[in-house]
Protein backbone atom coordinates (compact mmCIF):
# COMPACT_ATOMS: atom_id res chain seq x y z
CA UNK A 1 0.00 0.00 0.00
CA UNK A 2 1.60 3.35 -0.94
CA UNK A 3 0.62 6.52 0.45
CA UNK A 4 -1.80 8.88 -1.22
CA UNK A 5 -0.01 11.47 -3.30
CA UNK A 6 0.28 14.61 -1.75
CA UNK A 7 -0.26 13.01 1.51
CA UNK A 8 2.76 14.41 4.28
CA UNK A 9 3.89 12.66 6.88
CA UNK A 10 3.80 13.50 10.32
CA UNK A 11 6.17 16.65 11.56
CA UNK A 12 7.03 14.07 14.32
CA UNK A 13 8.46 11.35 12.05
CA UNK A 14 11.71 10.05 12.74
CA UNK A 15 14.47 8.64 10.67
CA UNK A 16 15.60 4.68 10.36
CA UNK A 17 18.63 4.07 9.97
CA UNK A 18 19.87 -0.01 8.31
CA UNK A 19 16.05 0.08 6.01
CA UNK A 20 15.52 0.20 2.31
CA UNK A 21 12.93 0.07 0.27
CA UNK A 22 11.90 -2.40 -1.79
CA UNK A 23 10.21 -0.55 -4.42
CA UNK A 24 13.68 2.27 -5.61
CA UNK A 25 16.13 0.53 -2.80
CA UNK A 26 16.20 4.06 -1.31
CA UNK A 27 17.44 4.24 2.52
CA UNK A 28 16.00 7.56 4.06
CA UNK A 29 13.06 5.44 5.62
CA UNK A 30 11.33 7.87 8.17
CA UNK A 31 8.68 6.35 10.66
CA UNK A 32 5.34 8.02 11.10
CA UNK A 33 4.61 7.60 14.98
CA UNK A 34 1.20 9.05 14.61
CA UNK A 35 -0.01 6.39 12.02
CA UNK A 36 2.16 3.81 13.03
CA UNK A 37 4.38 3.56 9.86
CA UNK A 38 7.95 3.28 8.38
CA UNK A 39 7.69 5.51 4.63
CA UNK A 40 9.75 5.72 2.02
CA UNK A 41 10.35 9.38 1.93
CA UNK A 42 11.55 9.10 -2.09
CA UNK A 43 8.44 7.09 -3.35
CA UNK A 44 6.19 7.29 -0.68
CA UNK A 45 6.26 3.42 -0.30
CA UNK A 46 4.69 1.73 2.98
CA UNK A 47 7.51 -0.14 4.11
CA UNK A 48 6.11 -1.29 7.08
CA UNK A 49 2.80 -0.55 9.36
CA UNK A 50 0.58 -1.33 12.38
CA UNK A 51 4.24 -0.77 14.39
CA UNK A 52 3.42 -0.79 18.17
CA UNK A 53 4.26 2.85 20.40
CA UNK A 54 6.13 1.18 23.22
CA UNK A 55 6.62 4.83 24.28
CA UNK A 56 5.35 5.78 27.77
CA UNK A 57 1.67 7.31 27.27
CA UNK A 58 1.73 9.72 30.12
CA UNK A 59 4.15 12.77 30.73
CA UNK A 60 6.38 14.60 33.45
CA UNK A 61 7.19 18.09 33.43
CA UNK A 62 9.60 17.63 36.22
CA UNK A 63 11.68 14.28 38.21
CA UNK A 64 8.94 14.22 41.34
CA UNK A 65 5.83 13.76 38.34
CA UNK A 66 8.03 11.27 36.70
CA UNK A 67 8.66 9.47 39.97
CA UNK A 68 4.66 9.28 40.54
CA UNK A 69 3.53 8.34 37.66
CA UNK A 70 6.09 5.65 36.59
CA UNK A 71 4.75 2.04 36.78
CA UNK A 72 7.52 0.27 36.53
CA UNK A 73 9.67 -0.60 39.65
CA UNK A 74 13.59 -0.55 40.98
CA UNK A 75 15.75 -2.45 38.58
CA UNK A 76 17.17 -5.72 40.09
CA UNK A 77 20.54 -5.59 42.32
CA UNK A 78 22.74 -8.06 43.75
CA UNK A 79 23.43 -5.50 46.90
CA UNK A 80 19.99 -6.35 48.32
CA UNK A 81 19.59 -9.86 49.63
CA UNK A 82 16.45 -10.51 48.03
CA UNK A 83 17.28 -8.84 44.74
CA UNK A 84 15.22 -5.76 45.85
CA UNK A 85 11.98 -7.68 46.05
CA UNK A 86 11.30 -7.99 48.96
CA UNK A 87 8.10 -8.02 50.83
CA UNK A 88 8.36 -7.07 54.08
CA UNK A 89 5.47 -6.87 57.50
CA UNK A 90 6.88 -3.56 59.48
CA UNK A 91 9.61 -1.82 59.12
CA UNK A 92 10.60 -0.85 62.86
CA UNK A 93 8.61 -0.28 66.25
CA UNK A 94 6.83 2.78 65.23
CA UNK A 95 4.94 0.82 62.34
CA UNK A 96 2.81 -0.67 64.86
CA UNK A 97 1.02 2.32 66.05
CA UNK A 98 -0.43 3.57 62.80
CA UNK A 99 -2.33 0.15 62.64
CA UNK A 100 -5.65 0.63 64.51
CA UNK A 101 -5.58 -1.16 67.87
CA UNK A 102 -8.21 -3.86 67.25
CA UNK A 103 -5.47 -4.82 64.30
CA UNK A 104 -2.67 -4.91 66.71
CA UNK A 105 -2.44 -8.05 68.08
CA UNK A 106 -2.86 -9.41 64.34
CA UNK A 107 -0.15 -7.39 63.06
CA UNK A 108 2.36 -7.91 65.93
CA UNK A 109 1.85 -11.77 65.40
CA UNK A 110 2.31 -11.41 61.33
CA UNK A 111 5.34 -9.45 61.73
CA UNK A 112 6.74 -12.63 63.92
CA UNK A 113 6.08 -15.20 61.67
CA UNK A 114 7.35 -13.30 58.77
CA UNK A 115 10.91 -12.91 60.51
CA UNK A 116 10.70 -16.82 61.81
CA UNK A 117 10.21 -17.78 58.47
CA UNK A 118 13.34 -15.89 56.51
CA UNK A 119 15.60 -18.53 55.84
CA UNK A 120 18.98 -19.11 57.36
CA UNK A 121 20.49 -18.07 53.72
CA UNK A 122 18.53 -15.07 53.36
CA UNK A 123 20.01 -14.22 56.74
CA UNK A 124 23.29 -14.49 55.68
CA UNK A 125 23.06 -12.56 52.85
CA UNK A 126 21.42 -9.61 54.55
CA UNK A 127 24.21 -9.28 57.15
CA UNK A 128 26.85 -10.38 54.63
CA UNK A 129 25.33 -7.55 52.03
CA UNK A 130 24.69 -4.97 54.79
CA UNK A 131 28.67 -5.13 55.65
CA UNK A 132 29.36 -4.94 51.91
CA UNK A 133 27.84 -1.53 51.77
CA UNK A 134 29.43 -0.11 55.06
CA UNK A 135 32.95 -1.28 53.05
CA UNK A 136 32.00 0.15 50.07
CA UNK A 137 31.10 3.48 51.17
CA UNK A 138 34.31 3.64 53.39
CA UNK A 139 36.38 3.25 50.69
CA UNK A 140 34.54 5.06 48.04
CA UNK A 141 33.94 2.78 45.73
CA UNK A 142 31.70 2.79 42.46
CA UNK A 143 28.39 0.85 41.88
CA UNK A 144 29.30 -1.22 39.12
CA UNK A 145 32.14 -2.42 42.17
CA UNK A 146 29.31 -2.63 44.92
CA UNK A 147 27.61 -4.59 42.76
CA UNK A 148 30.19 -7.53 41.40
CA UNK A 149 31.41 -8.05 44.89
CA UNK A 150 27.70 -8.64 45.62
CA UNK A 151 26.91 -10.91 42.70
CA UNK A 152 30.27 -12.57 43.23
CA UNK A 153 29.27 -13.01 47.33
CA UNK A 154 25.66 -14.35 46.36
CA UNK A 155 27.27 -17.09 43.92
CA UNK A 156 29.60 -17.88 47.00
CA UNK A 157 26.43 -18.76 49.29
CA UNK A 158 24.80 -20.81 46.56
CA UNK A 159 27.54 -22.75 46.18
CA UNK A 160 27.97 -23.54 49.55
CA UNK A 161 31.62 -21.60 49.65
CA UNK A 162 31.12 -20.19 52.70
CA UNK A 163 30.86 -22.64 55.38
CA UNK A 164 34.14 -22.69 57.28
CA UNK A 165 34.82 -18.89 56.75
CA UNK A 166 33.76 -15.85 58.53
CA UNK A 167 31.85 -12.97 56.33
CA UNK A 168 34.09 -10.20 56.84
CA UNK A 169 36.70 -12.39 55.34
CA UNK A 170 35.36 -13.29 52.65
CA UNK A 171 34.12 -9.25 51.87
CA UNK A 172 37.07 -8.31 52.55
CA UNK A 173 39.36 -10.86 50.09
CA UNK A 174 36.34 -10.23 47.00
CA UNK A 175 36.95 -6.48 47.79
CA UNK A 176 40.40 -6.60 47.21
CA UNK A 177 39.85 -9.31 44.05
CA UNK A 178 37.08 -7.14 42.19
CA UNK A 179 39.01 -3.75 42.63
CA UNK A 180 42.23 -5.15 41.28
CA UNK A 181 39.98 -7.06 38.36
CA UNK A 182 38.53 -3.34 37.94
CA UNK A 183 41.31 -1.51 37.39
CA UNK A 184 40.41 0.78 41.04
CA UNK A 185 42.97 -1.69 43.57
CA UNK A 186 42.68 -0.67 46.90
CA UNK A 187 45.27 -1.55 49.40
CA UNK A 188 45.56 -4.60 51.72
CA UNK A 189 45.85 -2.46 54.44
CA UNK A 190 43.17 -0.19 53.27
CA UNK A 191 40.79 -3.16 53.41
CA UNK A 192 41.59 -4.63 56.67
CA UNK A 193 41.01 -1.68 58.32
CA UNK A 194 37.55 -1.50 57.04
CA UNK A 195 36.93 -4.99 57.70
CA UNK A 196 38.55 -5.29 60.82
CA UNK A 197 40.30 -9.20 60.30
CA UNK A 198 43.51 -10.53 60.50
CA UNK A 199 45.71 -10.82 57.22
CA UNK A 200 45.70 -14.81 57.45
CA UNK A 201 41.99 -15.35 57.31
CA UNK A 202 41.75 -13.04 54.28
CA UNK A 203 44.65 -14.74 52.71
CA UNK A 204 43.02 -17.75 52.86
CA UNK A 205 39.55 -17.08 51.80
CA UNK A 206 41.36 -15.11 48.77
CA UNK A 207 43.30 -18.16 47.86
CA UNK A 208 40.23 -20.52 48.44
Amino acid sequence: MAKKKGEKVSTQSQRKSGLACPECGNTNIIEDPVRGELVCQKCGYIVSEGLIDTSQDWRAFDSDQMTRRARGGAPLTFSKHDLGLTTEIGKGVLELYKVAPSKRAQYYRMTKWHKRLIRSKDRNLSYALSELQRVVSFLGLSRAIHEKIAKYYNEAVNRGLIRGRSIEALIAALTYAVTREMNSPRTLEEILEVCNVNKREVGRAYRY
